[in-house]
């Protein structure tokens, strides 16, 4: 009986190491199939990302550097000279206007109005004709006498036809304080005659006090809207 034992446990020793060896391969198996697929997956990379072609930076720094070197557009300066148009000012002479102006002064008496012409330059424009005569209604004389002041000017004037619109300064009023309503009259026939016989095509003239309209020069003549001849 102690024989047999003996027998049967030599016999299964050798089943043990047989099996131990058969199990050594089966463990490689994962190990070269993950080497595998690495090297596999590392090819692939390398195949995508080495024939990419790189990001197009030149052509990016190309855009910057021609916008660094570009001029900058800058408001053409008007040339020297060279005005633009505008609407036909109201104040130029035109062809129609003479080389003269007429004047309305008053009679050494003052009684009535006399008409006399000057010489004026064509090429003034309306302003400076109805500053000369103006000028001219204040000053002395030895056939006739001024309807003006000796200190009125004239501050403004404009010529939109058939109208004419002037500003005197208030001291127009001075020598009209204590006159009556004839010398008063007088005075604004000789203005308006002056200047409505001194510019053609203007039948009607609109008198200003220190830019306001005013109902009378010395509180007999109507002045507050626009006279005639």
């Amino acid at each position: 009986m102690a024989k047999s034992k003996n027998v049967s446990t030599k016999k299964k020793q050798p089943a043990k190491k047989k099996s131990s060896r058969k199990k050594q391969p089966q463990s490689l198996l994962p190990a070269l199939l993950f080497l595998g697929l690495a090297a596999g997956l590392i090819a692939v990379l390398y195949l995508f990302f080495g024939h990419c072609p790189p990001p197009e930076k030149p052509t990016y720094q190309k855009k910057i550097s021609s916008q660094s070197g570009a001029k900058k557009l800058t408001p053409k300066k008007p040339v020297a000279g060279i005005k633009k148009k505008s609407s036909p000012d109201s104040t130029a002479p035109t062809t129609t206007e003479s080389s003269h102006l007429t004047i309305y002064r008053l009679s050494p008496d003052f009684s009535q109005t006399l008409s006399t012409t000057i010489p004026c330059n064509p090429d003034l424009t309306r302003t400076e004709k109805a500053r000369r005569i103006i000028h001219y209604l204040t000053l002395p004389g030895e056939r006739d006498q001024p309807p003006l002041p000796r200190a009125t000017r004239l501050r403004t004037a404009s010529f939109k036809a058939p109208l004419i619109t002037i500003d005197l300064s208030g001291d127009v009023r001075k020598d009209l304080i204590n006159s009556g309503a004839n010398d008063e009259m007088l005075t604004v026939a000789c203005l308006t005659h002056s200047l409505l016989a001194s510019f053609p095509g203007f039948n009607t003239l609109q008198i200003l006090i220190d830019g306001e309209k005013q109902k009378t020069l010395a509180g007999h003549i109507d002045i507050s809207s626009p006279l005639g001849y």
